[in-house]
């Protein structure tokens, strides 16, 4: 068995962000121009900010939210954004 700490999985892990994020695979956006409609979906659809952000990002650059989140994905769909799941990507 293999021992990590977590200072040494943290470490492991930021790593590989900042290499992804060197690499363009990971794209940190700002959510400055997403507040606002991120609270609008929030009061209408009586859901968490944070998830309201997604899918405020999804609804501005037009594509697909991606969720596990059941409760995330409805109320996207109720807001009129397209959604997947995880299980549209298993084989």
């Amino acid at each position: 068995s293999v021992y990590f700490s977590r200072f040494s999985v943290r470490t492991i892990v930021c790593e590989s962000w900042l290499e992804e994020l060197e690499q363009g695979i990971v794209v940190i956006m700002p959510d400055a121009d997403d507040r606002e409609p991120a609270i609008d979906v929030s009061i209408t659809q009586q859901h968490s900010f944070q998830d309201c952000l997604y899918i405020a990002v999804a609804e501005r650059l037009n594509i697909p939210l991606l969720s596990a989140d059941k409760k995330q994905l409805d109320a996207a769909t109720e807001h009129g954004i397209s959604v997947k799941t995880l299980d549209d990507f298993q084989s």
